[in-house]
């Protein structure tokens, strides 16, 4: 399996998000990472404000937060400065 930095796999959940709310395993399908390693990645952008944690009928859902789409505004333009 191909090696992916953190920064792009931290772009897929907030991209991913953009759409709208996704429970842990649509989210962990979508981004391919498997799902024990979610919450290494949901923890962070929870601890940072970009996304919160809502539950409904005892199922968690992720949501994109102003800063979370923010800071992935910030990062698609910063990439498209680099020679990718």
């Amino acid at each position: 399996m191909k090696y992916r930095p953190s920064v792009l796999v931290y772009m897929e959940i907030l991209t991913i998000l953009t759409e709208g709310p996704q429970g842990p395993t649509k989210l962990s399908r979508r981004a391919n990472i498997s799902y024990d390693r979610l919450p290494a990645y949901t923890e962070g952008l929870l601890q940072k404000g970009a996304i919160r944690k809502d539950s409904r009928e005892g199922h968690d859902e992720y949501a994109l937060t102003a800063e979370g789409a923010e800071a992935l505004s910030d990062l698609q333009k910063g990439l498209r400065r680099l020679p990718l």
